[in-house]
């Protein structure tokens, strides 16, 4: 056979060979379910938030833990934080949030459950007091850190410290 038959052969060798790997990446994958899609509850993994105009609202779903913030600015310098944590699930387009801990005594520890939608970098909760659209973020190196204090915020815009409690 000559040189040119030869590296033909071996072309074709390598071909199939390629192939041949393309094809059990393929069967790999889809029997290992790489085609999945990400649970709902995965897809809310993370640290969502609103800037309301100096005061910010931040949620936070970390495997099947939640925890809602409203953090604004004091007097002195420091930050008020209205802190609710929790369990959630996701169910049919809602979220179903179960508070475990809050920092108001308001808070009853009912479950309760808010429609939500999942668009790109944005997410729209809707209760029954409104909706909120807030936008993903996370930590970077060059965040501003500073202190803070868990309480509540009266109507009158006071705030109250106090220590997040268990629910009963």
């Amino acid at each position: 056979m000559s040189a040119r038959g030869r590296g033909i052969i071996a072309r074709w060798k390598a071909v199939k060979t390629g192939m041949r790997m393309i094809v059990l990446c393929c069967a790999t994958l889809l029997a290992c379910g790489g085609d999945a899609q990400a649970t709902p509850e995965e897809q809310l993994q993370g640290k969502w938030f609103l800037d309301e105009g100096g005061c910010v609202r931040a949620f936070t779903f970390e495997e099947t833990s939640y925890e809602m913030d409203l953090i604004c600015p004091l007097n002195d310098g420091s930050h008020g934080v209205e802190l609710v944590v929790g369990e959630f699930a996701v169910n049919d387009g809602s979220i179903e949030f179960d508070p475990q801990r809050a920092s108001c005594d308001d808070v009853d520890g009912a479950p309760f459950a808010w429609s939500y939608k999942l668009d790109g970098d944005s997410l729209r909760l809707v209760s029954p007091a409104g909706i909120l659209i807030l936008e993903g973020f996370e930590d970077s190196e060059g965040a501003t850190h500073g202190s803070a204090q868990f309480g509540c915020f009266a109507d009158d815009g006071r705030f109250a410290p106090s220590v997040p409690s268990t629910i009963i």
